[in-house]
């Protein structure tokens, strides 16, 4: 029997130097995959795929995009696609893209991708309300759907929030929109995946018939030089880590900088806080260059060293939803971390984090008390770290992956069994 054929469809491109945490789950599941499957990552043709794809080129990984339209009929579906994508957008913020349907549909090579595979993966809600149409090409295929976080979640979060009127209908209507989706979609891929019980939990309460299934990314990498294996009871320094184009992660660092760190300040003066992430805006950088003790980094590639350096970390997210990737290779790493309740949320226990706080003033108090004792923080730290990693294990995911993608593909193949 041939090997099977699994296509990855998602709206970014991976590689090495992946800024974000999602695109980088991504390129650990295509190289899982390859050790069973023959894998083609599909994605969109925009300017921030084709700038990462110099990158993507060594890692000799597969992947197909729409090439640049010949046909004048082809390119006017096209522009039309992204003209409809732009009145979409504006109202709904979680809408698919309509050109990425067009340039599926009108790229021959595309649709024999879609139409020759075995198992399709849908990364992201964007990916997961193509699921109608990529269907229609082809029938026999077995769909999975992976939810980074829950769409409602998010949408509803950041409407409670807005402080500008338009911004919070915007959101309030992408989260309705969501809601609506989550009771219809769910329900109609062979297997849903999530990244904690909480997103799963959301999820089966739309539709309790969904086939929801917890799959933890592999983040047990930053094990090694960890913080605590340092000597250092002299160390003030606490980190901060996310993307930070993303709106949760401006958000909440603002709100850190302007209510928390100079409280942390007062208690430990010589405390500094380290910014590591790709995509801030020019607001956020001056913002960060105008507080004390404050440094922004950009992105690091090497995490493992970032946190060695580190006595505390900090996740101070007040919106958004999902796991936050960054919350657990902090806590792999052995790292003291004190979060919001939003940004431990769907990780494990309580225990597992110095502190998990939503109170400016109480955050602070907690930095203060790990950064007065960062020798006792740290073994602390170390003692859970262990746990961590097992339910963030590189095994646990080889499972899981081989389980939904390869095991229930290769049935399904075998039975030629329509989707439900």
């Amino acid at each position: 029997m041939r090997r099977l054929r699994v296509l990855v469809v998602a709206p970014v491109l991976p590689h090495e130097d992946t800024p974000h945490a999602g695109g980088r789950y991504v390129l650990a599941l295509e190289r899982e995959l390859r050790q069973h499957a023959d894998v083609v990552l599909l994605t969109r043709n925009t300017p921030s795929t084709r700038e990462a794809e110099p990158a993507r080129r060594t890692l000799g990984l597969p992947y197909a995009m729409a090439r640049r339209a010949r046909s004048p009929v082809v390119g006017a579906l096209r522009r039309l696609g992204a003209l409809v994508d732009d009145h979409l957008t504006r109202r709904d913020p979680g809408a698919a893209s309509v050109t990425f349907v067009a340039e599926v549909l009108t790229d021959p090579r595309l649709r024999d991708l879609v139409r020759t595979a075995d198992v399709v993966d849908l990364q992201w809600d964007e990916m997961v309300r193509l699921l109608p149409v990529l269907r229609l090409l082809n029938r026999g295929a077995r769909f999975v759907g992976t939810y980074h976080d829950v769409q409602s979640q998010r949408f509803e979060r950041l409407a409670a929030s807005a402080p500008d009127p338009g911004d919070r209908d915007r959101y309030a209507r992408g989260g309705r929109t969501a809601r609506r989706r989550e009771a219809r979609l769910p329900a109609r891929l062979h297997r849903v995946l999530t990244f904690s019980d909480k997103d799963a939990d959301l999820l089966r309460s739309a539709r309790p018939e969904a086939r929801v299934t917890v799959v933890r990314p592999p983040l047990d990498g930053t094990r090694g030089r960890r913080t605590q294996d340092r000597d250092d009871t002299t160390d003030r320094s606490v980190g901060f880590v996310g993307y930070l184009a993303r709106a949760e992660n401006e958000d909440g660092l603002r709100w850190f900088l302007d209510e928390v760190w100079p409280l942390v300040r007062a208690g430990v003066p010589d405390a500094t806080l380290t910014v590591a992430g790709a995509g801030a805006s020019d607001a956020l950088g001056s913002a960060v260059a105008a507080a004390e003790g404050v440094s922004l980094e950009g992105f690091v590639p090497d995490l493992e060293a970032f946190w060695a350096g580190r006595a505390a970390a900090v996740v101070p997210l007040r919106q958004g939803a999902g796991v936050k990737f960054k919350t657990v290779e902090s806590l792999v790493a052995g790292v003291p971390t004190v979060a919001t309740g939003v940004g431990a949320e769907g990780v494990g226990p309580a225990e597992w984090f110095a502190a998990v706080v939503d109170d400016a003033g109480t955050m602070a108090t907690e930095l203060v008390r790990v950064l007065r004792d960062p020798s006792g923080a740290r073994g602390r730290a170390a003692a859970r770290a262990a746990d961590v990693a097992r339910a963030f294990s590189s095994e646990t995911f080889s499972t899981t992956v081989r389980e939904v993608y390869v095991e229930d593909g290769r049935e399904s193949r075998v039975s030629a069994a329509g989707p439900p």
